[in-house]
């Protein structure tokens, strides 16, 4: 909640600390409105972890904000960033003063939310140079499994059918949740789908009724509206559709589901509406989120459309941007396996052994190979978020990255 506060004695208060201070404070706050509001954070309140904090506009206006109800806050300037800067101009790119510089990092006031970026940074940089160094792992979250390979914890909990929220906590998936429901809410359930049943009836004679199907379409129904959609896909007008009820459900399996076909639908209006719906109706951070798993995908088609809608969706908003480049950048270049011609020569004997004894096989079969591409899609949307350009040099864009948008630099940059 973001409430004005008018007391005569606590305004003419904040007013003299304004008027002494060196210079205007430029400190922002990002709210999840996405307003932004410039002027100066009350440090006292600031420090004291408490519900809210107190910003002063130039004009002498005082906003008391919910934390509840800010994104991110900006910070001015202060030494402690300028002495990072220092420190960073001198380290070697080796593992031991990567991990000194993080845990200097850590060891400042508010050190882990101030250079939360760098710190992961300078982490990643460990892995880079030493790949089996454990602190450096956990520190990033990985988990080591039993057969001694990292597999980082976001991934580990999505294999274990976790879903993040819109805290970053871990929550079952909708499965699991609609499995525990009682028998009242399986009766209600079987009415909604007794009613979708109708539905589907009637649009299956051309009478879509989006305000019926849109009303239907909850946590408990949305897996046989995800279902429908990917049936009605080659249908752009019932597609958009299934779509918009989709886009209703404030769930991350909602957010999945949008950006699927965002990534995956064959005809291009379908991706290109659900890119629209993911920027009107969801934060934008939880759809890139989930979109940026496209990145990985092994279907180079794929990747360029993932690139392409997280730059859609990253345009909107600074903070979504900044979001957005480390995962594009990821992706410059990716591998992908390809189906070639069988190694031997034709009419060459090829001797295999199997539990059946020894098999002679004429020529070869199908077999694969991994080729590097370079991905355009990804360079177009970092060359459009940013307005610089590195190539395919992912490193180079990582390093740009760190040294120019650190929690300091961001409001001095974006006046310029």
């Amino acid at each position: 909640m973001l409430r004005l506060i008018s007391t005569t004695g606590f305004f003419l208060l904040i007013a003299l600390s304004v008027c002494n201070d060196r210079t205007w404070a430029n400190d922002r706050v990002y709210l999840k409105t996405g307003r932004i509001l410039q002027g100066k954070v009350t440090e006292g309140e600031a420090e004291k972890g408490g519900e809210f904090i107190l910003l002063t506009t130039e004009t002498g206006t005082v906003y008391k904000l919910d934390k509840g109800d800010i994104v991110k806050s900006v910070l001015m300037r202060e030494k402690v960033d300028t002495d990072y800067k220092a420190r960073l101009r001198l380290i070697k790119d080796v593992a031991t003063d990567h991990i000194e510089l993080a845990k200097w990092c850590e060891k400042q006031t508010r050190g882990k939310t101030r250079f939360k970026e760098q710190i992961r940074w300078h982490y990643e940089n460990v892995i880079r140079l030493d790949p089996e160094h454990a602190n450096a792992r956990k520190k990033l979250g990985y988990m080591k499994l039993a057969d001694g390979n990292w597999v980082a914890q976001a991934e580990f909990k999505t294999r274990q059918g976790y879903i993040p929220d819109r805290r970053r906590d871990w929550v079952a998936g909708l499965s699991k949740v609609v499995a525990e429901k009682d028998e009242a809410y399986d009766a209600k359930l079987g009415a909604k789908r007794k009613a979708f049943n109708r539905w589907l009836s009637a649009a299956e004679k051309g009478n879509l009724q989006p305000a019926v199907l849109a009303d239907i379409c909850d946590a408990s129904t949305l897996d046989l509206v995800y279902q429908s959609a990917l049936n009605a896909q080659y249908n752009v007008e019932a597609c958009r559709v299934h779509l918009d009820a989709i886009a209703t459900v404030k769930t991350g399996d909602a957010v999945e589901g949008l950006a699927h076909f965002a990534i995956e639908a064959p005809n291009q209006d379908i991706r290109e509406h659900a890119i629209s719906l993911l920027q009107s109706e969801v934060d934008h951070v939880t759809a890139i989120l989930y979109l940026k798993g496209g990145l990985k995908f092994s279907n180079r088609w794929h990747v360029q459309n993932a690139a392409f809608a997280i730059a859609e969706i990253a345009s909107t908003d600074d903070y979504s941007r900044d979001f957005a480049m480390l995962p594009l950048a990821d992706s410059l270049r990716t591998q992908h396996e390809e189906r070639i011609a069988g190694a031997l020569a034709p009419g060459r004997m090829n001797t295999s052994f199997g539990s059946g004894g020894t098999s002679f096989q004429t020529g070869g079969g199908p077999q694969t190979q991994v080729k590097e591409y370079r991905n355009q899609q990804s360079l177009d949307a970092l060359r459009r978020l940013f307005e610089a350009d590195f190539g395919f040099d992912e490193q180079a864009w990582r390093n740009w990255y760190i040294q120019n948008y650190t929690l300091s630099d961001l409001t001095v940059r974006r006046d310029e």
